[in-house]
């Protein structure tokens, strides 16, 4: 499949201002251009070459960002699911930001994997992770749960099926509820 890729969290110099920047949410190539996984991780690699990973960790502009991707017109005919992964080693800064995406972009095609890396302390994640009750900032609710969290850290020594599982697990749920909410039904199965 074709993927856009967005980075987010990163110093680097604009030449269209002639200025360095931080940005939380940039593409890493331009729209229509990544086909593949080997791609994607192509583009990243390329991109580390050319940026400085920089905090505060923000959300809200790669959310909303991706949820512009999802909100692309869907109809029996054209059915479509966008999953946004984000890989952090850091704390959340704009939680109430982030937690006002999520719950705009919770009526879309759309799910968010948040994968951390590393020793920080993602309590506030697991926050965004709504299986107990739905995300609820400034007076707003979501119609549902559309963030998996997943801390590295516990699958470190665990065979890579045991993560994928974990970080793939609520997908299913989360896609199934959207189109059942939207009364899709799944069409032919594609020869793969």
């Amino acid at each position: 499949g074709i993927f856009p890729v967005a980075g987010f969290g990163a110093k680097y110099f604009d030449p269209k201002t002639n200025q360095t920047v931080v940005s939380h949410c940039f593409e890493l190539a331009p729209p229509n251009s990544i086909v593949g996984i080997e791609q994607v991780v192509q583009a990243y690699r390329n991109t580390l070459r050319n940026i400085t990973l920089w905090g505060p960790t923000n959300f809200a502009q790669i959310i909303k960002w991706a949820a512009q991707e999802a909100a692309q017109p869907i109809s029996q005919n054209n059915l479509h699911y966008t999953i946004l992964l984000i890989v952090t080693d850091g704390i959340i800064s704009d939680k109430d930001l982030t937690k006002s995406e999520i719950i705009k972009a919770s009526g879309l095609p759309f799910s968010i994997i948040i994968v951390g890396v590393g020793q920080a302390d993602f309590t506030e994640m697991d926050e965004l992770d709504s299986d107990d009750a739905l995300l609820t900032v400034y007076g707003k609710t979501a119609e549902r749960d559309i963030v998996q969290f997943v801390p590295f850290r516990d699958f470190v020594d665990k065979p890579y099926e045991y993560l994928a599982r974990h970080t793939l697990a609520e997908i299913p749920y989360q896609l199934t509820s959207y189109m059942k909410k939207q009364k899709f039904s799944p069409g032919e199965r594609a020869d793969v």
